[in-house]
């Protein structure tokens, strides 16, 4: 059983474009990724999916120069770009996370993917229909036969960038596993990159772990933070997944659906 974490990225971001190249405490964000990513126990493979929009021309090369794979498939079809790169890495489960959440916790991926095995399931994330992780530490995990199953069954613009969304949806065609925290830590603040304020935010963060040889967690960041708390006032008020909640909006089709971030 091939376990392949596919790192979802792209430059084209609008309030804070090529961000996944961006210098933060030292390295470029996507590394901060891919080696947290590579921390797991369980995973065989870290595959950076990108899209075939020549402004990710930056990403593969970036990749080929530090020996990371690289999978280019369509910009806006999620759905049809994870499949093809997890069928192109003979994975059997994909991991998936965000180029743009450089504290990925590697714990966190491995009680998420050992309980998707023990379950046997279909599909497994930490943050949808409940949230209970701080934003930017959530990932999805689906096993390559649910992915093949959306690829084939929906054309939906809307599904087919937020496959968990039809998931959601078709709750007979899927056993679906949401993994919650002991505590609801949802609101202990903001992880992810979107504006220059995120990237004062983790750089703090990582300049503070660094001084550690040990791995850390959400935890950690969460403990770190509650002593800190002029780090994560720097970005608490920003507004996150714009674009989705704009979608979103659209749908009277969709009933209890939240938000990644």
């Amino acid at each position: 059983m091939k376990i392949v974490v596919l790192i979802q990225a792209r430059m084209g971001s609008s309030r804070l474009p090529g961000k996944v190249l961006l210098d933060i405490a030292g390295k470029p964000m996507i590394m901060h990724v891919a080696d947290r990513s590579g921390q797991s126990r369980l995973i065989n493979d870290i595959v950076v999916a990108t899209s075939t929009n020549e402004k990710d021309d930056a990403i593969e090369a970036f990749c080929s120069k530090q020996n990371l794979k690289c999978y280019r498939g369509s910009e806006d079809d999620i759905v049809d770009r994870l499949f093809k790169a997890a069928r192109a890495h003979r994975a059997d489960i994909v991991l998936r996370v965000w180029g743009d959440c450089p504290l990925i916790d590697p714990f966190l991926i491995d009680k998420g993917i050992s309980l998707f095995i023990k379950e046997e399931a279909d599909y497994l994330n930490n943050f949808f229909p409940q949230k209970s992780f701080p934003h930017g530490f959530e990932f999805e995990v689906y096993s390559v036969h649910a992915l093949e199953d959306i690829e084939k069954t929906t054309r939906d613009n809307f599904f087919r960038e937020f496959p968990f969304e039809y998931i959601g949806k078709n709750k007979d065609r899927f056993k679906s596993v949401n993994l919650k925290n002991g505590r609801d830590l949802s609101q202990s603040g903001n992880f992810t990159v979107d504006y220059p304020q995120d990237v004062e935010v983790i750089s703090s963060i990582l300049q503070h772990f660094s001084r550690y040889k040990k791995k850390f967690g959400f935890e950690d960041v969460v403990a770190f933070c509650k002593g800190h708390k002029e780090v994560v006032e720097r970005n608490k008020n920003l507004e996150r997944d714009i674009e989705y909640k704009k979608q979103l909006l659209k749908r009277k089709d969709i009933g209890n659906s939240t938000v990644r971030r």
